[in-house]
């Protein structure tokens, strides 16, 4: 747009945040129902072989959903990219450097039955990828409250160098939510230092660590640091992730969990409980 003459450009408008999705769901299974096509080969299969096409068409990948600038950078809007799925034990699981086919969604319209038995195996079968700091605005903006209790496999990325104090507070309740399987962490420190025999113990206590251990049922947990582990300890990782799956997976996870919350906060191996390692851990993990 040209401008009058003497007219100075203005500063650029911020980017506005993308609108949430209406808060009331139509459900659309207590709506009237038109008579289904005869002619659609796909109704006719099984109840079984359809959630079978419908896990082929549109799970396995990891969406990574991202608040970025529209087009025209007046607002904010949530783009996703798919990616194959990697997993790797030694480095993180979700290495999104393998594009994949975006999910056909013009599936979901096809038919009223259609759009009733394919969402929730679209949500269970495939890892939702999250910035901290954004999921907030892509649950509201981009999946729906809704949605949430079909997720069950979410990946967590913060960078602390950008944002030092995360909103875990927001962050925790969403993932409450959800029925997830499996939860993984990734945590870009700009570096810990440590001086404990069992530094992991600490972060048990933190706001993240009680935060995180409320999150139950699960099946895998996972927890990287984009940097590695610091050189100071060099299993550090392996052994906050192990105690945590301790407390959080497995049979007798409940019960050593419950145990944990009755001693309040778990001494380290030399009998102290804080230390400079604890103290630099918590402020890395405060919310």
């Amino acid at each position: 747009m040209r401008l009058a003459p003497g007219k100075k450009r203005g500063p650029p408008i911020p980017p506005l945040y993308p609108l949430p999705l209406p808060a009331n769901h139509i459900d659309i299974s207590h709506r009237p129902q038109v008579s289904q096509p005869t002619s659609c080969y796909l109704l006719r299969l099984p109840v079984e072989l359809r959630h079978y096409i419908y896990e082929f068409a549109l799970g396995g990948r990891i969406i990574a959903l991202r608040v970025a600038a529209s087009a025209s950078h007046r607002h904010c809007v949530v783009r996703s990219r798919c990616y194959e799925p990697v997993d790797d034990a030694d480095g993180s699981p979700n290495r999104l450097t393998s594009p994949t086919d975006r999910i056909p969604t013009a599936l979901l319209v096809s038919c009223r039955q259609v759009y009733l038995e394919a969402p929730p195996i679209l949500h269970k079968r495939n890892t939702y990828d999250f910035w901290v700091h954004e999921i907030e605005v892509v649950v509201a903006a981009a999946l729906g409250q809704y949605y949430l209790e079909d997720i069950r496999s979410v990946y967590l990325r913060h960078n602390y160098a950008t944002l030092p104090v995360p909103p875990w507070p927001t962050v925790f309740p969403l993932l409450q939510q959800m029925r997830l399987h499996r939860l993984t962490f990734e945590f870009d420190f700009q570096r810990l230092e440590f001086t404990e025999l069992a530094p992991h113990k600490p972060v048990l206590d933190s706001a993240w660590g009680r935060l995180a251990l409320g999150i139950r049922n699960l099946r895998r947990l996972e927890l990287f640091f984009k940097n590695g582990d610091p050189p100071e300890y060099p299993v550090y990782r392996t052994n906050v992730a192990r105690r945590f799956r301790q407390l959080m997976i497995g049979a007798e996870a409940d019960e050593r969990y419950e145990a944990f919350l009755g001693t309040g906060k778990e001494r380290t191996d030399n009998g102290r409980m804080r230390s400079r390692a604890s103290t630099l851990i918590e402020l890395q993990l405060r919310s």
